[in-house]
């Protein structure tokens, strides 16, 4: 589990160092973390993030970013020539493309250090990938080169190593930016000086109100055999959010969340048709929201569900679902307190699913029924159809009975370059269902015209919201 630790302000200089890890694979992927009290310490502390991966002890899974596509290699990379370098796991996941990684909750304008590590284990000739990057809006590498770095050593580390200063608001913002071919990332490790011990919030069993106390979630309707946590407090901080979930389906779902500081009901808990509840999220929560269906639980909260099962648990605890599952993606005050959500739809289906919003200063996008209009140029208008009745007989995933639950992306069934839009299909310009041997990706556009269909679907896919935004997540095809 990673700890986000914010630094602890005193009078005394505080140093921070970031290390982020870097190696050059394609392919086409946020760490579950309970929100954190802090105090005081000298003790020096560690944050490590798994770009474009999960948990991968001491790094943890993927957060903090917005942009870009997560992938994975089984390539070894020589990492001999690093000081202490990353896990191989880590080396093997990366995020990739045009993206940026916000780093929060540091002291404003305190210093940094930044490592930067690389290994390329696609290309084989210099001058095959290159990239710039910028730390806070400042370029620290132009039209970088990993290979001509490494000497034309494919699989082998390298480090690059800067000075930055924390931004006003406390944040490092470190951007990505593709020249020729991708740029990438396969970590992020932040160290410093004088960070706080970080104390996990742990719910009292009888919660006491009084005028400091925190609020508490509700618990959302209980069925039988589901076991669903307890109420848990939730932090009270300016600025919070709240998550509101509904069902209007005819069939439980059992909610998955992960990915990021703080994960309400750690993650997992079952909500009946017709039922709904919420949850209040602090600011800053970067994650992913999922529906499973056909899910069985013992007392002890392990079993196992059909669609988007996470490792069997009732609480996910972190863990991503399964795949193909339908997916809400949040990062919320990313960029100027503004938010941005999406469905996605680029690993598969299993559920319709839709998001509204309530606040801002615009109108919602999306209609209360799951519908969505706006000019041709925009995107495809439409309303939210069932994917699974709908999804051809190559990609259909079915139950014991022969009812189909889910619905397979292409590149997962037939694992193709062109299909995944990887290698010399990984450019925006090649990456392009429409040339594809069959369209897939449209089965899941007509049906749900405002998700991702396949990776570089953001122009019609990506949303946003400002200032302080509260959403409504629906799992089913009518609000």
């Amino acid at each position: 589990m990673k700890q986000r630790l914010g630094l602890f302000t005193t009078q005394s200089r505080v140093f921070l160092t970031l290390t982020i890890v870097f190696a050059g694979f394609l392919f086409g992927g946020f760490s579950a973390i309970h929100y954190l009290q802090t105090q005081a310490s000298p003790q020096v502390n560690t944050v490590r993030i798994n770009a474009g991966g999960g948990e991968d002890a001491p790094f943890a899974a993927d957060e903090d970013f917005s942009g870009g596509r997560a992938s994975k290699t089984k390539a070894t990379i020589n990492a001999s020539a690093v000081s202490d370098p990353a896990p191989q796991g880590v080396y093997q996941t990366y995020r990739y493309g045009n993206f940026t990684y916000s780093i929060p909750n540091l002291v404003p304008n305190a210093s940094c250090t930044i490592r930067l590590d690389f290994a390329e284990t696609y290309w084989t000739k210099a001058g095959q990938r290159i990239f710039n990057v910028k730390l806070n809006n400042q370029p620290v590498l132009s039209n970088f080169d990993i290979l001509a770095a490494a000497a034309g050593g494919a699989n082998k580390a390298i480090v690059k190593q800067f000075s930055a200063t924390a931004d006003a608001t406390g944040k490092v913002i470190i951007q990505f930016i593709k020249v020729k071919d991708n740029a990438l990332v396969n970590g992020i490790e932040v160290l410093a000086g004088n960070m706080p011990v970080t104390v996990p919030i742990i719910p009292p069993s009888t919660p006491t109100p009084s005028p400091t106390s925190l609020p508490t979630q509700a618990v959302p309707n209980q069925v039988p055999g589901s076991q669903p946590p307890q109420a848990i407090p939730v932090p009270a901080l300016g600025g919070q959010h709240t998550f509101s979930f509904r069902n209007t389906m005819s069939q439980t779902v059992w909610v998955g969340m992960s990915y990021s500081k703080y994960i309400p009901l750690n993650g997992g808990w079952a909500l009946a048709p017709g039922a709904s509840m919420s949850v209040t999220i602090p600011p800053g929560w970067n994650g992913r929201i999922w529906g499973r269906t056909g899910c069985t639980f013992n007392s002890a909260g392990m079993g196992r569900c059909e669609t988007g099962d996470c490792n069997g648990r009732l609480q996910c605890a972190g863990a991503d679902g399964q795949l193909p599952r339908s997916l809400g993606e949040f990062n919320l005050n990313a960029w100027h307190g503004m938010d941005f959500y999406d469905i996605s739809l680029v690993d598969g289906y299993n559920v319709p699913m839709f998001i509204n919003t309530f606040g801002g200063n615009k109108p919602d996008a999306i209609t209360s029924n799951g519908c969505i209009s706006r000019p041709a140029s925009a995107g495809p208008s439409g309303c939210i159809q069932d994917v699974n009745a709908t999804c051809p007989a190559v990609l259909q995933k079915k139950d014991a009975s022969g009812k189909v639950i889910s619905c397979q992306v292409a590149c997962n069934v037939f694992h193709t370059d062109q299909y995944c839009c990887r290698g010399p299909y990984m450019p925006r310009a090649m990456c392009n269902p429409a040339n594809w041997p069959v369209n897939y990706a449209k089965v899941f556009k007509d049906a749900v015209p405002f998700a991702y269909s396949y990776p570089d679907d953001d122009a019609t896919s990506t949303f946003t919201c400002a200032p302080d935004c509260n959403y409504r997540i629906t799992f089913g095809l009518t609000g």
